[in-house]
């Protein structure tokens, strides 16, 4: 098909994509600003931005994920209020006409160092509809979660805060429902590598960190966003130059 352009926002830092009932959603952030547009089967050209979210700090991401018959969602830091938010969309609704804000796991929120939220998120979403979200905190203090998990039931309600690690960044987050596992993969900085713990879904408690990769400045760990089934790969960054890849057997 024709190559499409779109215009994002000055400030933009991440902007990801979602298909939802013949109907594909953009979200990215602006300076201080969540926003969405949409691109119907016939259009040309994406939609003007639909503001969710105002007042982020320039630093905040997002990122969109298709929630099957639930829809479409929407997962943003907010350093300013020092909280998650997240906003789903309906089929059969106005592209404007999205549910509230629903403060993920805001009932987990300590108030310590910089608060619960930070610039670092990934997503998961289960068959069910289930999503799962690997997180950054600001609390930056041993024996405080750092790397995090998010988890929003089928009912729309969100789980409690549960803490991965109290040293780690840039996480990403892997399901594979035939193991009714998920995997949370990111970059240790005090070790140089890139380690993965994983959890059941029936019963979410972490394993013991496993190495996965080793190198000076070794970062950025990226996968599929689909599930997965009995491994995944991956590819970490070192440097501005060298690549890093691995596949994670998971049988």
């Amino acid at each position: 098909g024709p190559m499409i352009h779109v215009k994002l926002d000055e400030g933009v830092e991440t902007a990801t994509i979602a298909s939802f009932d013949g109907v594909v959603w953009l979200a990215s952030d602006s300076e201080n600003e969540i926003n969405v547009r949409w691109l119907g089967l016939s259009a040309q050209t994406f939609s003007e931005p639909i503001t969710l979210a105002e007042g982020i700090s320039k630093d905040d991401i997002c990122a969109i994920a298709s929630l099957g018959i639930e829809g479409v969602g929407v997962l943003w830091s907010n350093q300013n209020t020092q909280r998650y938010g997240f906003r789903r969309h309906v089929r059969a609704s106005e592209p404007h006409s999205w549910f509230p804000d629903e403060v993920p796991a805001g009932q987990s929120a300590i108030d310590y160092g910089d608060g619960m939220s930070d610039d670092h998120l990934n997503i998961a979403v289960g068959s069910d509809g289930t999503l799962y979200a690997t997180v950054k905190t600001s609390y930056d203090t041993e024996g405080m979660p750092l790397v995090a998990c998010l988890i929003r039931r089928p009912n729309h309600k969100w789980d409690h805060l549960y803490s991965v690690d109290d040293e780690g960044s840039r996480g990403i987050i892997v399901l594979d429902e035939s193991l009714k596992a998920f995997y949370v993969i990111y970059t240790s900085y005090r070790d140089s590598t890139i380690v993965m713990r994983s959890s059941s879904t029936d019963s979410i408690g972490f394993s013991d960190r496993k190495v996965l990769m080793r190198g000076r400045r070794i970062n950025n760990v990226s996968s599929t966003r689909q599930i997965v089934s009995d491994g995944f790969p991956l590819v970490a960054s070192q440097g501005d130059s060298l690549m890093h890849t691995a596949v994670v057997t998971t049988k």
